[in-house]
């Protein structure tokens, strides 16, 4: 029992089951696109972006999730479609920047003798994630109600990211703000 999905909502059978994959096309060429971000990240910081990028992603899954109900739009499905494979790019594009970013972030932060330990827990921390949108899409069974729960945890990791996590010293230290780098590595250590 599959309950409600893409295929299902705007009837992607047939010749229009291209679509359905199609959409995934798009997640992988916003992918691509995100190479971008590392320049940014280069120019105005790492915490910067990677705050900007979960924020991003975050109102962009929350707004797919309203554009697919009815309650203040009554969208065809063509055009639910198309706000659905826009969102799709825009996903692939900051979900392949916020862990390009958060690499770098890691590495610069981790004295070389760890860093093979801090890559696998991000590695770990990246299944746990995939296990438990898999637990709950088995549960909701709604891939509308998926997305919003992906836009809500979203927006709760972002925020923590925002409270907790400090520039990186590196790149502080390249942008020449050396009495702020040395102030983030006292406070680390």
């Amino acid at each position: 029992y599959y309950g409600r999905t893409i295929v299902t909502d705007w009837n992607l059978i047939c010749k229009k089951a291209v679509y359905s994959n199609l959409t995934q096309t798009i997640l992988l060429l916003g992918m691509f696109a995100s190479t971008i971000i590392g320049y940014f990240s280069d120019k105005l910081g790492r915490k910067k972006i990677l705050v900007f990028s979960s924020l991003s992603l975050s109102i962009i899954t929350l707004s797919c999730t309203f554009f697919q109900t009815d309650i203040l739009f009554s969208l065809d499905n063509w055009t639910r479609y198309t706000i659905f494979a826009i969102t799709q790019f825009f996903s692939g594009a900051l979900t392949n920047s916020l862990y390009c970013i958060l690499y770098s972030y890691v590495l610069e932060l981790t004295v070389s003798e760890y860093k093979p330990i801090f890559i696998n827990w991000i590695l770990f921390m990246y299944v746990m994630g995939e296990i438990l949108i898999m637990s709950v899409a088995y549960l909701l069974r709604d891939w509308v109600k998926l997305y919003l729960f992906i836009g809500i945890y979203t927006a709760i990791i972002t925020i923590l990211m925002a409270i907790f996590f400090k520039e990186s010293p590196r790149y502080l230290y390249e942008c020449k703000k050396y009495e702020r780098a040395e102030s983030i590595v006292r406070h680390i250590a």
